[in-house]
C-alpha cells in the first residue's frame, strides 16, 4: 500500500468518526434538540403498518383483527417505562440500540424458516419500524440479536445467558419469549415454577446497561383446551412480571377469546402453523404489531408530556434522572440467588461460540464426544453438546471455584438415555430423559459448593447420554 492509500484511508476515516461525532454532538443544541423531538412526534404519530414489513399480506391494523379493546386485553402488566425512557435518551444521542431476543423455536421462525419465510419473524418488524423512524432523524440504529435456541426453557437462561449476551455498558431492549416453551416444564421440580424467570429477571436487571426488559407472551396451539390458552403467564410468569414491574405483553389474551367465540380470522388454523404448535405468520404479526404500539405509544407519552416541554436533552435526561434510580424490587423466592452464574455450553446460536465463563478441564471421557445432535436446513441454531449412544461411559469434568456457590446443575436434553452424575465423591443423582420431552432438562446436582478445584463426573446408563451445559451460581 503507498502512501497515498495509506492517507486516503485514513482521512475517510477520521472523516466518518468525526461525522458520527457531530451527530451525536449537535443534539445538546436547543434548536437542533427540539426539531428531533418534534420530528419523532410527527414519524411516530404515523400509522407504521404502512412501512412493516408485512405490508404485502397484512396491509393494516383491521387485517390483524386488531381493536382497541384487544390491544388493553393484551397488557398483562403495563410495567414500569423509566427503563424504556432512558433508552429514548440513548436513541435521541444517536446511539445503536442492540435487542437481544431470548427465546425457542418461535423466535426461530418454526416451522416457516425452514421454507425460507425467516424474515417474517416479528422481531424483524420491530427492527425495521425503530431503523425506519430513528435513523434518518437521530441516527440511531437497532440491530436484533437472537439468541434463541429451539427447545430452550427460562432455567438454561437463568445460569447461561452470559455465555450467549456478555455484559457490556451498550443500551439494549431484551426480549423473552419462553411463555410457551416453559409450560409445564416445572411441574416435577422442587421450586415455585416462577423461580427460573425470576433468577433469569434479576441477571438481566442488574447489568451495567440497564435494559429494558420485555416478557412476550405465546402459547402452543397444542394448549388451547376447553377454551383456555394455558402456558407460563398462568405458573408465575405474570407474578414475576407484577413484581419486577415489567411490560408484559399477551398474544394468549389477544387472541384466546376470540378463538373461543370464533371471531372471523381468529383460528387455531389460522392463527397457528401446519404443526398446530408454532404461531403463524399472522401470529408473529400480532405479537409485532402489540409490541411497536407499546413503544410507539410509551415514546409518544415521553416526547410530548415531557421532552417536548424542556429546552435541552440534558433537561430532559436531568428530569429523567432526578425521579431517583431504578430499584430492584426484593427476592421472591428464597432459591433465588443475588450471586451471578457462571456457565459452560456448548449450545449455540447463529456463528457464534459461547463466550463461557466457567472454565473447565476434561479429564476423562471414554466414548463421550462432543456432537450436534440436533441442527436446521436453513436455522442456525444448533442442539450440541458432550454425548455418548453407549453404556457405562464415564466423563469427568474438574473446575475451580475462586468462591463459594450454592448450586451445581447440568443441562441434558430430552430422549438422549440417562446418566448417574456426582461431584466428588457425593452421592450420585439419577437423571432420566428418554420420557422427557420438552427440549433442555436442567437437573440439580448438589448445593454448598465450597471454593477450590472440584470434580464432575457422569456415568451414562442406559441409551448414552449428553451434556450440553455446566453451571453454577
Amino acid at each position: 500500500m503507498n502512501y497515498h492509500q495509506l492517507f486516503l484511508i485514513k482521512s475517510i476515516y477520521i472523516t466518518a468518526v468525526f461525522t458520527s461525532v457531530i451527530k451525536k454532538a449537535v443534539i445538546e443544541y436547543p434548536e437542533v434538540y427540539r426539531e428531533k423531538v418534534f420530528q419523532l412526534i410527527q414519524r411516530l404519530e404515523m400509522d407504521f403498518t404502512q412501512f412493516w414489513i408485512y405490508r404485502d399480506i397484512y396491509p393494516n391494523s383491521e387485517s390483524l383483527g386488531v381493536t382497541p379493546m384487544l390491544i388493553q386485553k393484551s397488557f398483562a402488566n403495563f410495567g414500569d417505562e423509566k427503563r424504556l425512557k432512558n433508552i429514548l435518551i440513548k436513541a435521541l444521542h444517536g446511539y445503536a440500540i442492540q435487542l437481544p431476543i431470548v427465546g425457542g423455536s418461535i423466535s426461530r421462525g418454526a416451522p416457516f424458516a425452514e421454507s425460507g419465510e425467516g424474515d417474517r419473524v416479528y422481531f424483524n418488524a420491530i427492527v425495521k419500524w425503530w431503523n425506519d423512524i430513528f435513523m434518518s432523524i437521530t441516527t440511531s440504529k437497532m440491530q436484533a440479536k437472537s439468541i434463541s435456541i429451539g427447545g430452550v426453557g427460562t432455567d438454561y437462561f437463568s445460569y447461561c445467558l452470559n455465555s450467549h449476551l456478555s455484559e457490556d455498558a451498550e443500551p439494549k431492549m431484551i426480549l423473552w419469549e419462553l411463555a410457551a416453551n416453559d409450560r409445564g416444564r416445572y411441574d416435577d421440580k422442587p421450586f415455585p415454577p416462577g423461580q427460573p424467570l425470576e433468577q433469569f429477571t434479576r441477571n438481566i436487571l442488574q447489568r451495567e446497561s440497564k435494559p429494558a426488559l420485555f416478557f412476550l407472551n405465546f402459547f402452543r396451539g397444542h394448549d388451547y383446551l376447553d377454551g383456555k390458552c394455558m402456558n407460563y403467564e398462568d405458573e408465575g410468569g405474570l407474578l414475576v412480571a407484577r413484581h419486577y414491574r415489567i411490560s408484559s405483553i399477551s398474544w394468549r389474551n389477544f387472541v384466546c377469546d376470540e378463538i373461543k367465540q370464533m371471531t372471523p380470522g381468529f383460528s387455531i388454523e389460522t392463527l397457528f402453523s401446519a404443526d398446530r404448535l408454532h404461531p403463524s405468520i399472522l401470529g408473529h404479526a400480532q405479537m409485532a404489531f402489540l409490541v411497536i404500539n407499546h413503544i410507539k405509544n410509551s415514546f409518544l407519552r415521553m416526547l410530548i408530556n415531557h421532552a417536548s416541554r424542556v429546552p435541552t436533552i440534558a433537561d430532559f435526561q436531568e428530569q429523567t434522572y432526578n425521579h431517583g434510580d431504578i430499584v430492584l424490587a426484593d427476592i421472591l423466592y428464597h432459591e433465588t440467588s443475588n450471586n451471578k452464574p457462571l456457565c459452560y455450553t456448548y449450545l449455540k446460536y447463529n456463528e457464534f461460540e459461547p463466550n463461557n465463563t466457567l472454565a473447565i478441564n476434561i479429564i476423562r471421557q471414554d466414548d463421550f464426544h462432543f456432537n450436534v445432535f440436533k441442527k436446521f436446513k436453513i436455522r442456525s441454531d444448533e442442539l450440541r453438546g458432550m454425548q455418548t449412544y453407549l453404556s457405562e461411559q464415564l466423563l469427568q469434568i474438574s473446575f475451580d471455584l475462586i468462591q463459594p456457590y450454592s448450586r451445581l446443575v447440568i443441562t441434558t436434553h430430552s430422549s438422549t438415555g440417562s446418566s448417574q452424575t456426582w461431584l466428588d465423591a457425593d452421592t450420585p443423582v439419577i437423571i432420566e430423559t428418554d420420557k422427557y420431552h420438552m427440549g433442555t432438562k436442567v437437573e440439580l446436582i448438589t448445593t454448598n459448593l465450597k471454593a477450590g478445584m472440584h470434580i464432575l463426573s457422569i456415568l451414562s446408563t442406559q441409551n448414552g447420554f449428553v451434556v450440553c451445559a455446566i453451571s453454577v451460581i
